[in-house]
C-alpha cells in the first residue's frame, strides 16, 4: 500500500506529491524536501562532486572486546534496575553450521567512557568465548589526503 503526502518544495515552493512508502518510493526524484524537477537538478549537481570521506571498521585493542561487552551488560542492568527499556542496535548474527564456533554475538556502542563521540563494534563467537572476540573502531578516511581519524557522530539537525 502506498502512502502519499502533499508537500511544498523547499526551493521553488510548488506543491507536489511525496510518496512516503510503496512501489516507486525508492526513486531518486521522490524527495521529502524537493519537487521532482528540483530534486533532479540537486542530485545531478551532487553527482559531479567526488566523495572525499569514507568510513572503515579497523581492529582496535583499546577498548577490548571484553570491555565493550561488559559496558553493554552494565548499561542493560542499570536500565533494568531503573525500570527503563534498554535500547541497543540489533545486528544479524552469523551461525557456524560446522558447530566449531556456534553463534556469533555482535554489538555497536557509542558514548564509551574516554572516547567522546566514537563508535565501536565488537564480535565474538559463542564457543570461542568473549576473550577471543575482536573490537573495531569506526574510522573516517580522508580520500584526498589518505589521513584517518576516529569517525565522530554528530546530530544531523
Amino acid at each position: 500500500m502506498a502512502s502519499f503526502q502533499q508537500r511544498r518544495c523547499q526551493h521553488c515552493l510548488t506543491r507536489y506529491s511525496y510518496q512516503a512508502s510503496g512501489p516507486g518510493s525508492h526513486e531518486q526524484t521522490n524527495s521529502g524536501q524537493w519537487c521532482p524537477v528540483c530534486a533532479e537538478v540537486v542530485y545531478t549537481a551532487l553527482k559531479a562532486i567526488p566523495q572525499r570521506v569514507a568510513t572503515e571498521w579497523v581492529v582496535t585493542t583499546e577498548p577490548s572486546c571484553q570491555e565493550l561487552v561488559a559496558l553493554e551488560k552494565e548499561r542493560a542492568t542499570a536500565a533494568r534496575e531503573a525500570g527503563q527499556v534498554f535500547a541497543r542496535r540489533v545486528l544479524a548474527p552469523l551461525f557456524d553450521m560446522t558447530g566449531e564456533r556456534g553463534t556469533q554475538h555482535q554489538g555497536i556502542l557509542t558514548r564509551v567512557p574516554g572516547y567522546a563521540n566514537t563508535t565501536f563494534r565488537y564480535e565474538w563467537w559463542e564457543k570461542k568465548g568473549v576473550e577471543a572476540g575482536v573490537a573495531y573502531v569506526k574510522m573516517e578516511i580522508n580520500l584526498v589526503s589518505n589521513e584517518s581519524q576516529p569517525w565522530q557522530e554528530f546530530p544531523t539537525r
